[in-house]
């Protein structure tokens, strides 16, 4: 969806990893039950230290 240039409000995802490839492509936020780890798992990515 992304590649083809279309333009969403949201992602329903059932894993961490599409969660995080849409974080990553576009201007998504994680919110509610997932928000915290989402920012945790992109930062480990990252290599930077985490609380």
């Amino acid at each position: 969806m992304l590649t083809a240039g279309i333009i969403f409000d949201a992602v329903i995802a059932n894993n961490d990893e599409i969660t995080i490839r849409a974080m990553k492509a576009g201007d998504l936020d994680a919110t509610a039950q997932g928000k915290e780890a989402m920012q945790t798992r992109l930062k480990l990515m990252k290599g930077e230290e985490v609380d």
